[in-house]
């Protein structure tokens, strides 16, 4: 707990609004749905898009040879498992596809592409400019953010 407190009719505002401005999007259809994601997407993949440019002078390929001591195969299966997990879900919008027998295994692969290689050039990126893959936690873009583009690139990863 924050120690703040909230009236019960400002709380209940704001759940409701935040409940109807979640749903109504899913009202109008899919291709609403579909263009906000894209928006979406492109608003959040902004600040990995600058940063990977920032990067690119500083970026020794050399370092992308380094290995740690220790690998932790568990943690890191688990940590690509949950980060690409959610592809079940895609079947909640069958209905609304044309041919999917043909649309979903396209789809399919170009989504997983669009999940994977931003993943893959930010961490490419990252590694490039700072090999001490000890300090690769919670947080640490943050910090190479503003190691490497400043307090406001490191805010935009807040």
């Amino acid at each position: 707990s924050t120690g703040m407190q909230c009236p019960a009719s400002l709380r209940l505002a704001a759940i409701l609004g935040i409940n109807v401005a979640l749903t109504l999007p899913n009202l109008f259809g899919l291709d609403v749905v579909g263009s906000a994601s894209v928006a979406f997407a492109g608003i959040v993949l902004m600040p990995v898009a600058i940063l990977v440019l920032v990067c690119l002078p500083n970026i020794s390929p050399g370092n992308w040879l380094d290995t740690p001591a220790v690998i932790d195969w568990v943690g890191f299966l688990n940590l690509v498992l949950w980060n690409t997990n959610g592809w079940d879900a895609c079947s909640t919008c069958g209905g609304e596809v044309a041919e999917p027998t043909t649309t979903y295994p396209r789809a399919m692969m170009a989504a997983q592409g669009l999940v994977i290689v931003p993943y893959m050039i930010m961490i490419l990126a990252s590694t490039g400019v700072d090999p001490r893959l000890e300090m690769y936690h919670n947080g640490w873009y943050n910090a190479l953010a503003v190691q490497q583009g400043g307090e406001v690139l490191g805010a935009l990863f807040a």
